[in-house]
């Protein structure tokens, strides 16, 4: 159930912070952009403000992607790096992100050879 992720989410946030982790990598799913914020803002509240990772696993649009990281902004969220939030083979939709983005973009599915890191 959602209400059993959510609190699941917390717990192990809670736990890893505990042990001494000071940054932190969430997936998401693109599949419901308020849950997947919703996810990270409970990550980032359960830690004390522990840089967050978001990876987006190629599960974002354009337009998801950038609505997404102004509302991280917007609510003051410590995301440090969004990761892969496009389709691997969208290097313009990448860049056009990037671009937009005040919070810097990373690839991950996207590289996969030296060919691909010079076309990047």
């Amino acid at each position: 159930s959602g209400r059993g992720k959510k609190h699941s989410v917390r717990r192990i946030a809670k736990r890893m912070a505990g042990k001494g982790f000071r940054k932190f990598k969430v997936k998401v799913t693109g599949k419901d952009d308020a849950e997947d914020r919703e996810r990270v803002r409970r990550v980032c509240e359960t830690t004390g403000g522990q840089p967050v990772i978001v990876d987006a696993n190629q599960g974002w649009t354009r337009e998801s992607s950038l609505k997404n990281i102004a509302r991280f902004v917007k609510d003051r969220l410590p995301v440090c790096l969004v990761e892969q939030p496009l389709p691997k083979n969208d290097l313009k939709g990448l860049a056009f992100v990037k671009k937009r983005s005040p919070i810097p973009i990373a690839v991950d599915e996207s590289l996969r050879s030296l060919k691909d890191a010079e076309k990047i």
